[in-house]
This record gives C-alpha cells, structure tokens and sequence, in this order.
C-alpha cells in the first residue's frame, strides 16, 4: 500500500506502508527518549529550587541572628 504526498512543485512522492510504520515507530523513540530527559531535567529543577530555598533560610537565620558567616 502506498500514500501519495504532494510536494512544494506538485510532484506526489510516493510513500511505502512499512516506510510510514518505520518512521513513526522511531518518532515514538524519540518521544520516549525526550520525556525521559524532561524528567530527569525537571527532577534537577526541584533539586535546585530546593537547595536555593534552602540557601535562603540559612541567609534569614543569620540575618536574624546578626551572624552572616562573613568572618
């Protein structure tokens, strides 16, 4: 089975079923393949905020305390 495409100058290109099945199943990989790495780079993200917030109350209690740790 064959799909027929149309190009920029009209001319169909013709496209094989298992050519279409190929390219959407390594589409699927890269899907895959880019969530994983959102995850990961949004799992870096929480870490980061949470070592800032946690830079910050340090900041605050030494504030507080008239102690900066600048010594």
């Amino acid at each position: 089975m064959s799909i027929a495409t149309e190009t920029n100058q009209n001319l169909p290109i013709q496209y094989d079923s298992d050519t279409l099945v190929t390219n959407e199943q390594q589409l699927r990989e890269e899907i895959a393949a880019l969530k994983r790495e959102e995850e990961k780079l949004k799992e870096m993200d929480e870490k980061l905020k949470h070592d800032i917030e946690i830079i910050h109350e340090k900041r605050n209690v030494a504030a507080a305390t008239g102690s900066l740790g600048d010594d």
